[in-house]
């Protein structure tokens, strides 16, 4: 019986944090998945726990060196043998019920002839935020609009349509988290521009400032729908 999900998880040399990902991948509720782990010549014996798991559905492709991102994903691909493909990074977790979510939302629409959404209205993943990605994380707009951009004939003949207000929001909500209020105030004036929203035009403001209560209340009320297993 073929499995639901091919999950291919790249990495290397990052043994605790692979272990990490590897258990949310295998602790998947409501569908069967295979995890195609993807070595980049790793030297931590990393390559070695994923066999002892061979049993679960894991299985591990090596290279002698790390081939990049891309090119690791798609030695994972090749090997699939799932009808879906998900990729889940080294450093990232997602809850129990990420795949199984995400497979009911696209049945239901094939169903009932909605449209299918790229975003899903909780929190099903986590990644991890390393200093070093400070900087990294003032093109993401310039990044999300380069894949809907690029999908976009494929998108329209699929049905799919993309939120952009559920981007803002994230957008607001780790720009907060990071200390970086401004941004956060530009995502919600942008939010506010789109639906005409009193109450983003008023987020906007209060994010100005550093020291609102109102930053502490939104941590608070977001954070409470991150899953408790990946919470911390």
């Amino acid at each position: 019986m073929l499995p639901d999900v091919t999950v291919v998880i790249p990495t290397k040399n990052r043994r605790a944090l692979f272990r990490r990902a590897l258990g949310t991948a295998l602790g998947q509720r409501r569908v069967t998945v295979e995890v195609i782990a993807v070595d980049g010549g790793s030297e931590d014996n990393m390559a070695e726990d994923a066999r002892q798991l061979a049993h679960l559905g894991v299985r591990v492709i090596r290279h002698d060196q790390s081939p990049g991102l891309s090119a690791a994903r798609n030695a994972g691909i090749a090997e699939a043998r799932a009808p879906w493909i998900a990729f889940l990074d080294d450093d990232d977790m997602w809850a129990p019920d990420k795949l199984a979510t995400q497979l009911e939302r696209v049945e239901r629409a094939r169903s009932d002839g909605s449209r299918p959404e790229w975003v899903c209205d909780r929190a099903l993943v986590a990644y991890r935020v390393w200093r070093s990605m400070s900087s990294a994380a003032v093109d993401l707009e310039g990044a999300w609009r380069g894949i809907t951009d690029r999908y976009v004939e494929d998108a329209n003949r699929l049905g799919v349509r993309t939120d952009p207000a559920a981007y803002y929001r994230y957008r607001a909500f780790r720009s907060l988290h990071s200390g970086r209020h401004h941004e956060a105030a530009e995502a919600y004036r942008r939010l506010a521009e789109l639906n005409s929203s009193r109450k983003s035009s008023a987020l906007a403001v209060a994010a100005h400032r550093a020291g609102s209560p109102l930053l502490s209340v939104l941590s608070w009320r977001d954070r409470r729908r991150v899953p408790q297993a990946i919470r911390n």
